[in-house]
């Protein structure tokens, strides 16, 4: 009974409305509807900006974020590929020399990597496990990277091989593993 009182009384609203809008003159009635075109205008407008405003800052959080981690990680994959290789070289080489430059590199490209771990630390969002473990990864390489450089200055390359077979690649992919889990 109430429901059909409320429909009633709205019906009847809206008949008073649209008579008082027929009794009025037609400069009266322009007016009225340019006021409701300009406000659903002004409207839209401001919905429109707002969509603008979320839209910067879903774009900001994805460069200052997800896109920063994932660019970190390839560059971190990148430099352990740099210096397996330049260890392989300098344990490949004969000449005192060279075999300077590349551990030198070598140590360069793993100063780097470590720069590039304390960057990914500070932008990672997710799990502070994975963060963890590849800091385990990470001492684990360092050591073993130095030592692989050492012997390799030393002249000493089976056992610079040797050891960069049996523990400093397992290390790497073991890092890369991680590093992967992240991206």
């Amino acid at each position: 009974m109430i429901i059909f009182i409320g429909c009633e009384f709205l019906k009847i609203r809206r008949i008073v409305l649209l008579q008082k809008i027929k009794n009025l003159k037609v400069k009266k009635k322009l007016s009225v509807s340019l006021r409701v075109t300009i406000s659903l205008l002004i409207l839209s407008m401001l919905t429109s900006i707002l969509s603008l405003v979320y839209l910067n800052y879903r774009v900001n959080n994805f460069y200052k974020g997800i896109y920063k981690v994932k660019s970190y990680t390839e560059e971190i994959s990148y430099n352990f590929e740099r210096l397996q290789k330049f260890l392989f070289l300098a344990v490949a080489v004969d000449d005192e020399g060279k075999i300077k430059e590349y551990v030198a590199s070598a140590n360069e490209v793993g100063e780097s990597n470590l720069e590039l771990l304390n960057n990914l630390i500070a932008t990672y969002n997710g799990d502070s496990d994975l963060i963890d473990v590849l800091k385990d990864n990470f001492s684990q390489v360092t050591p073993l990277r130095k030592e692989v450089g050492n012997l390799a200055l030393e002249q000493r390359n089976s056992e610079a091989l040797q050891l960069t077979n049996d523990k400093f690649i397992p290390a790497i992919t073991t890092a890369l593993q991680s590093i992967n889990q992240m991206k």
